[in-house]
């Protein structure tokens, strides 16, 4: 169940629907991209989100395996990214989704930032 529910996050996020994305977390949840400071609450998130989000070319992805454990749920993969002018870049991630209920409490996403479209 827990996958299922990243897996709609992912999609939400690749159809650029940051309000579904938000949904998905505990009202005092936390989500951290790479070396941002944390983002607290949905208000905080939103921003952080629409804020990378935002930095990704219109066509991407998630292409990931899933490890499923407890309250945790961690993709590991990459992220492809198309550009219109053909270029497909892989960019490796590793985010750590944990949960309370059915909410997202607290989500780490990990990745090379130096690489990280801009």
């Amino acid at each position: 169940m827990l996958k299922e529910i990243i897996e709609e996050y992912f999609r939400a996020g690749e159809a650029r629907e940051i309000y579904k994305m938000v949904d998905f977390y505990a009202e005092n949840g936390t989500f951290q991209f790479a070396s941002m400071p944390p983002s607290r609450g949905k208000a905080e998130i939103n921003k952080a989100l629409s804020e990378v989000i935002s930095q990704l070319p219109e066509d991407f992805q998630h292409v990931c395996h899933y490890v499923v454990a407890e309250n945790f749920v961690v993709p590991h993969g990459v992220l492809r990214l198309k550009y219109p002018d053909g270029r497909v870049v892989d960019w490796p991630f590793c985010d750590v989704f944990e949960f309370k209920g059915n909410k997202i409490k607290h989500c780490t996403v990990y990745g090379d930032t130096a690489t990280f479209p801009k």
